[in-house]
């Protein structure tokens, strides 16, 4: 029995592997994923970022969608048509201010976890070959 639900699911696993879908790799991420949240928790510039970031997908919307609209309405008067674009001009540069305060951030971090992960050497590398400057001798012993 056992051996026949083994057989099922290295079936099911090239199967799914043949499609593109590998539960297995998505299962690892998921872990890695979680791991890297439980050790290196978001402080609070990275959620006040990630809470703006929201906020600018409800400006997006207005500014794609309803300004253009109140632009080209002959109700509105001039005046109040130029406040819009100035608004307009206003949000473009403080997003792109928070895009650049995000990359900021994200290499600011991957510099904190780059020097905890050397302290704890999770990523310890293997040693690489090493070499032999001309002037020393290797001798083997003779037989």
């Amino acid at each position: 029995m056992t051996y026949i639900l083994l057989l099922a699911l290295l079936f099911s696993g090239i199967i799914a592997t043949a499609i593109g879908h590998n539960p297995v790799s998505e299962l690892v991420h998921k872990i890695q994923g979680n791991i890297t949240e439980i050790a290196f928790p978001k402080n609070s510039r990275e959620i006040i970022i990630d809470n703006l970031e929201g906020k600018y997908k409800t400006l997006d919307q207005f500014f794609s969608g309803s300004a253009n609209e109140l632009i080209k309405s002959k109700n509105i008067s001039e005046n109040n048509k130029k406040q819009i674009q100035e608004a307009f001009k206003a949000y473009t540069e403080s997003k792109s201010l928070l895009n650049n305060l995000k990359v900021k951030e994200q290499a600011q971090k991957g510099i904190i976890e780059s020097v905890i992960k050397k302290v704890l050497k999770t990523d310890e590398e293997q040693p690489g070959p090493t070499s032999i400057p001309p002037q020393c001798r290797v001798e083997c012993p003779g037989n």
